[in-house]
């Protein structure tokens, strides 16, 4: 074989190794990995209030449980769809207690969820359930009450 055909050779290799190793590195981050991230826990004690990512969690009156707020980022895989003609606006939160106790869940309400008509929703092990909410603030949070919570899921839903 004659050294220029070699040196082509290894050129062609060389070209090619480049394209792919581009093609890589620039790919979309939706392609990058394939395992799921964890959920994001906040532990909860007495404390008023607690974030768990896009909500907020208040103990109303003297509570003194403890227990965790678990973001749950794709609430479709958990829950399933959203109820029907509506879609999940943001991630869905679960509460889970040691002893029962009246909360406040507030998620922040922007214009393009008032827009489409968003509302909490809790989740009563078959299907989402409307619950009675308040929009007030600045900016504007959407909240409900929930008496003697134990173990519970909400969601902002909306159209």
């Amino acid at each position: 074989m004659k050294i220029t055909t070699k040196l082509s050779i290894a050129l062609a290799l060389a070209l090619v190794f480049c394209i792919v190793g581009l093609s890589v590195w620039a790919a979309p981050s939706n392609r990058q990995g394939t395992v799921t991230n964890p959920p994001i826990v906040r532990h909860i004690t007495p404390i008023i209030p607690v974030t768990g990512g896009t909500s907020e969690v208040t103990y109303l009156g003297v509570c003194n449980a403890k227990g965790d707020v678990t973001r749950i980022t794709d609430p479709v895989k958990v829950f399933g769809k959203a109820p029907q003609g509506s879609n999940y606006l943001t991630d869905a939160t679960k509460i889970v207690l040691d002893g029962s106790c009246d909360i406040q869940i507030c998620y922040p309400y922007p214009k393009e969820y008032e827009d489409k008509v968003g509302q909490i929703f809790k989740w009563d092990g078959k299907e989402w359930v409307l619950m009675v909410s308040t929009i007030s603030g600045t900016p504007k949070k959407i909240c409900v009450v929930d008496n003697a919570v134990k173990d519970a899921s909400y969601s902002l839903i909306g159209k």
